[in-house]
């Protein structure tokens, strides 16, 4: 992992690159591993310290969280493996293919229940059934015992299909079966006449005099019968009848599914979703363009970062963007801030108000775009606005964009990134920057454009690139086999 990190280091890949290098080239030499032990918290510290060091090429500041980079693309992550959750989605996994497997005639199944131990016939892996304390399973192997205690945390569920494929499962700390609080049953005490007592649901209702036990022992049962005839009518908050077998069940997007049959890969992105990350960008934001747009809801940012992630945009791009948009970088605002300068804008020369000037209020970058503007109108007929020019046209309430749109966003976002990355120089004045910046926007975008035109071409598909990025031959177009580019 060590010289995989050490290659990754290597200058000229962008955020979102070294991200797909972590996962493909670092982060896996140990998953294979954690199937079957535990990583220490030491271990996982030092891995993910040293992952952070190459992402952010060692910076101190102007970081976005590490838990965000986690997030998937439509919620403004970069989709960085998290070790932890990426653990217990295989935990889960394996506690379900044992659940799901027979005790009498799957070795592994045999050897785990083993492990887990027993408690007043609770036995093994039945104790995914109940809610019993994992301290009354004293001599618990330290691997199950995470991985129940992460089972639990899930929230799955367990599903009967009738009260009749329950017959012989034990009531007490049983989740299926509880009173009107929604508490399950505990063990009567061992001093109690036990023969007196039911103990499978198969024993429910009980009808036969229980004269020898205690009033509030009587009371008990009679609640026990009650909620076995909520059961057996599913009138009360259990489920029954949900699955035709007996099942455990996940919960993804409000729907109820079968465990054993939602992939590894949903499982896992299910489980990073559910966690509470913040995002507080989009606070930011909403804060930023108030007096332009209404509050984004998540369909509206989703559909934002869905446009910056195309595949008609390197990633180098998508990576400058993606910064942008998460309002943490180094700028004139927080060099004042940090007392390491007087928080002038260097292209404009303007004072910098807060982070958002070099994104949506300065200057030159309004100057650059408006001398692209007759080639964006040729795209998409629009002026351009505060959110085209914060978001693309997916903040501009464009829902659904054309192959046009997408190729104004490819222009734009290019030019952002060359304004955004050469905000640290002094060019002289307003017009000098603009006149440098729009030269460097042009080289850029030929650039990028040659690039992917050899690379269709010398894949046999030149009518991709031509319905991507020349359409109608607005930017450029081939003759006789060669680009011919009119930025």
């Amino acid at each position: 992992m060590t010289k995989k990190y050490f290659f990754g280091k290597k200058t000229g890949i962008s955020v979102k690159g070294k991200i797909k290098i972590v996962n493909t080239f670092i982060l896996h030499k140990i998953f294979y591993r954690l199937e079957c032990i535990n990583i220490s918290r030491g271990c996982r510290v030092n891995i993910e310290r040293k992952i952070r060091g190459l992402i952010w090429e060692d910076r101190r500041i102007c970081r976005v969280d590490f838990n965000a980079l986690t997030l998937s693309y439509e919620q403004g992550g970069l989709k960085l493996l998290d070790i932890g959750t990426r653990c217990e989605a295989m935990r889960i996994k394996w506690i379900i293919f044992l659940a799901k497997s027979d005790p009498n005639n799957t070795i592994e199944r045999f050897v785990a229940d083993k492990l887990v131990g027993s408690y007043r016939g609770i036995e093994g892996l039945k104790i995914l059934n109940h809610d019993i304390s994992l301290n009354q399973f004293r001599n618990m192997d330290p691997f199950y015992l995470n991985s129940i205690k992460i089972w639990r945390k899930a929230g799955i569920n367990f599903e009967a299909a009738s009260v009749r494929t329950i017959r012989n499962e034990i009531i007490y700390k049983n989740c299926l079966l509880s009173d009107n609080e929604n508490s399950t049953f505990p063990f009567f005490s061992i001093g109690n006449n036990q023969s007196a007592l039911p103990m499978h649901f198969k024993d429910l209702p009980v009808t036969h005099r229980i004269s020898t036990l205690s009033s509030s022992n009587r009371d008990k049962i009679g609640r026990m019968n009650r909620a076995f005839w909520n059961l057996q009518n599913s009138g009360g908050t259990i489920r029954l009848g949900v699955f035709t077998e007996n099942s455990y069940s996940y919960k993804i997007d409000n729907n109820i599914l079968k465990l054993e049959d939602i992939s590894f890969k949903d499982l896992y992105q299910n489980l990073i979703q559910v966690k509470e990350i913040a995002r507080p960008w989009e606070e930011k934001w909403n804060t930023l363009l108030r007096y332009y747009t209404l509050d984004m809801n998540q369909e509206g940012w989703k559909r934002i970062w869905d446009s910056i992630h195309s595949n008609l945009i390197p990633y180098e791009i998508q990576s400058t963007i993606w910064s942008i948009l998460h309002l943490n970088y180094y700028c004139g605002y927080k060099e004042k801030l940090l007392n390491y300068g007087d928080g002038i804008c260097k292209l404009c020369g303007e004072i910098e108000e807060g982070v958002q000037h070099i994104a949506i209020n300065c200057k030159v970058l309004e100057r650059c775009l408006n001398y692209f503007l007759a080639l964006l109108r040729r795209l998409n007929g629009t002026d351009i606005c505060k959110d085209e020019i914060a978001f693309g046209l997916a903040g501009a309430n464009i829902d659904n964009l054309t192959p046009k749109d997408n190729l104004r966003n490819f222009l734009t976002f290019t030019i952002r990134t060359v304004v955004f990355k050469n905000r640290h120089i002094d060019f002289g004045g307003v017009g000098n920057a603009t006149v440098a910046l729009v030269n460097k926007s042009k080289y850029k975008i030929k650039q990028i454009l040659h690039d992917y035109w050899l690379f269709y071409k010398n894949k046999g598909t030149i009518d991709q690139f031509h319905d991507k990025y020349l359409i109608e031959n607005v930017i450029g177009s081939v003759e006789n086999g060669i680009l011919f580019l009119i930025i």
